[in-house]
């Protein structure tokens, strides 16, 4: 039976921290109903090594099967596979987990009995049961009021509408998220628990008059919202910042005078999240949402309702993402893959037609390439709607110069991913809005040249990761770099670097908040953080 707490229990365990201290790598996969034997070796690797993601654009099976078996050898292990449909998934990945005799571990969940019997016969699977009458009312308190506690008046609705739930926690968890949102008085709560007289949820369609109950109960600006978690995949894990770059690229944010659509964006997430309707899935090192996904049945649900409302999702069969969804943003939104193959020697530079400026209503804009080196037409600059372009995988980015006579700059611009170095002091000076800036390549060269590489002019600026591609032995000179002064993410990735260059951050920027270091090499082995770090 699904929503009895299978995936919430393993997490549990997941992140216990004994567990996290007693494994050196962990890594979570959800396989739902539909999968690819390909993502799923890609999310591993992601999840084992995270350095690795650009290394893995391109391979073939084989390779990927090779690079996560390197991955785990020899290291102590746990693997969390979540939502398991057939013993086929198991089959496919069973081998490429190495036993070296570690206490390595893998564990997984399934709504099927025989898939768990079959991955291991001599140990029986831990069978979730329904909650009991005082379980389930410890819960409801706990979503809703945040305490064991519950006013004498309200005791008696409150349990009425828990026995109707009869002891599934996804449906209490769902119902709870209703009663948190609304006024603790016992006209309220009577008006709300009479709309369904039973709410008699082990059956799937009784359960899914309970979400009904819910999605009714949500403001009309955050409906189709949720209902656009039907877009994705089953099981799918969303990353905040494209949900919320969709959602605007739709149409569905509201706009409010001094705060931006990303922003709005986010507070309409955390809403859902709120109502217990969306659930983390990962949390960023400031402990803001990265990552989030909807449950199964609410999945379904949203499905159905979203082809009631005539949002009709279901021609299209979403197995890959983003490349199927491109056919529901249209020019608001463009994601586009570009696996070009290059012959030995070439410098692999390759242009993109001036024909995207076509396309003058897009605001997001993210390209996924093999090419090294992409160069992007000066016709971009006539897409003043722009608010996010990104390039990922292997490539970096320039933007050729507008024309001595034009102008024009990307006001609307707050996202700018993998741009050149050298191309940064002509970009920077039309894109006064970013928020968050990467720069990819050739930093440590540029810092020489230029003499010092200048963004303290980015009065906006609040997240910003310089990656040097680790550039022979040499050792990047922080020194040279005008920070903007309201940074408060600093990711400094594949670089040399000296403590003495480390210390000056502290004392230049006041509002850092978060400080990432990765795949740095340094000479000394111990770093001394009290003094510029308090």
């Amino acid at each position: 039976m699904p929503g009895l707490g299978k995936t919430t229990l393993a997490r549990k365990v997941y992140n216990d921290p004994l567990i996290v201290y007693h494994f050196y790598i962990r890594a979570w996969i959800t396989i739902s109903q539909k999968y690819q034997k390909q993502n799923l070796l890609v999310d591993l690797i992601h999840s084992v090594s995270p350095h690795t993601n650009s290394i893995v654009v391109g391979m073939k099976d084989w390779e990927l099967c090779d690079e996560l078996w390197k991955s785990l050898k020899g290291k102590r292990y746990l693997i969390a596979m979540d939502d398991i449909w057939d013993t086929r998934a198991w089959v496919d990945l069973k081998s490429l987990f190495p036993n070296d005799n570690n206490v390595s571990r893998i564990m997984f969940t399934s709504r099927f009995t025989n898939v768990a019997l079959h991955a291991n016969p001599s140990s029986p699977p831990l069978d979730l049961r329904f909650l009991t009458e005082d379980e389930s009312w410890d819960l409801f308190k706990k979503k809703v009021f945040r305490t064991d506690w519950c006013p004498p008046e309200l005791m008696s609705i409150g349990k009425k509408v828990v026995i109707k739930c009869q002891g599934l926690p996804l449906a209490i968890v769902v119902v709870s998220g209703i009663f948190a949102n609304i006024e603790k008085s016992q006209d309220q709560w009577k008006q709300v628990g009479e709309i369904r007289d039973s709410c008699a949820v082990r059956d799937l369609k009784l359960c899914m008059e309970t979400f009904a109950l819910s999605y009714n109960h949500l403001p009309h600006y955050l409906k189709p919202c949720f209902l656009y978690f039907a877009a994705f995949p089953q099981g799918f894990v969303i990353y905040v910042r494209k949900l919320t770059q969709l959602w605007i690229a739709e149409g569905f944010i509201r706009k409010i005078e001094g705060r931006s659509l990303e922003d709005v964006a986010e507070e309409y997430l955390m809403d859902l999240i709120g109502r217990n309707l969306i659930l983390v899935s990962k949390r960023r090192s400031d402990g803001g949402i990265k990552a989030c996904s909807i449950h199964d049945l609410l999945h379904n649900f949203c499905r159905k309702r979203a082809e009631e409302e005539v949002l009709d999702m279901s021609f299209i069969d979403f197995t890959v993402y983003p490349s199927e969804i491109e056919q529901l943003v249209l020019l608001r939104y463009s994601a586009l893959d570009f696996m070009w193959t290059h012959l030995a020697g070439d410098v692999s530079v390759r242009c993109f037609p001036s024909s995207i400026s076509n396309l003058w209503n897009l605001e997001t804009f993210v390209l996924h390439t093999s090419v090294e080196y992409l160069k992007l037409p000066r016709s971009l600059w006539k897409m003043v709607n722009l608010r996010h372009l990104s390039v990922s995988g292997r490539g970096i980015f320039v933007i050729e110069r507008p024309y001595p006579n034009d102008h024009t700059s990307l006001d609307n611009l707050q996202t700018l991913s993998c741009v050149d170095p050298w191309s940064c002091k002509d970009i920077l000076a039309r894109t006064l809005n970013l928020k968050k800036l990467d720069i990819h390549g050739a930093i440590i060269q540029c810092l020489e040249r230029l003499m010092f590489l200048d963004i303290s002019f980015l009065n906006h600026l609040q997240k910003l990761t310089l990656c040097s591609k680790l550039e022979g032995f040499k050792f990047i000179n922080l020194r040279r770099i005008k920070f903007s002064p309201n940074l408060k993410q600093l990711t400094l990735k594949e670089a040399f670097i000296e403590w003495d260059e480390i210390s000056i951050l502290g004392k230049v920027l006041s509002n850092l908040e978060v400080l990432k270091l990765s795949s740095i090499n340094w000479w000394e082995s111990d770093w001394e953080t009290n003094e510029v770090f308090p």
